[in-house]
């Protein structure tokens, strides 16, 4: 479904797994809990989309708007966010673990909590980003000009 208009649909729990959605529009859509596995989203955009608990594991999201999204508690792990937008949005305790996060903008969002554990950040933005409590690997390349301890991350 290629640039399919989901504008504000209600998609909690639904099952949209390995789909193709390139450039769909997900605006304000309610995907609490939704399974969107390995599925091609690139150039979706899911402003301020609500998608509590959903798994979007090894899903291509690549160059998205994620922008204000509520994501708390979803599943990214080994995702491809790779020059997407998640500015202002709330990720609090999503799993980011494998996940290709490089050229992305993550201005103001929250992660809380989130575990990026070999997750790449190479060329990200994370100005006045919320890691607190974010779970990170020692030795992580693109952690090395951070202070991990100002920035709240737990280091394993």
């Amino acid at each position: 479904m290629n640039g399919v208009d989901l504008t504000g649909c209600d998609l909690t729990r639904t099952s949209l797994d390995r789909s193709y959605l390139k450039a769909a529009t997900f605006t304000g859509a309610l995907l609490v809990e939704a399974d969107l596995d390995r599925s091609f989203m690139g150039g979706a955009n899911l402003q301020n989309a609500i998608a509590r608990q959903a798994n979007f594991a090894g899903t291509d999201l690549s160059n998205s708007s994620l922008i204000g999204m509520d994501a708390s508690e979803a599943d990214f792990e080994t995702a491809v966010l790779a020059g997407s937008d998640l500015s202002a949005a709330d990720l609090t305790g999503a799993d980011f673990s494998r996940t290709d996060l490089r050229g992305c903008r993550l201005w103001g969002t929250v992660l809380r909590r989130a575990d990026l554990t070999d997750a790449d950040l190479t060329d990200t933005d994370l100005s006045n980003a919320d890691l607190t409590g974010a779970l990170v690997r020692h030795g992580t390349p693109w952690l090395e000009p951070l202070d991990p301890n100002a920035l709240g991350l737990v280091v394993h």
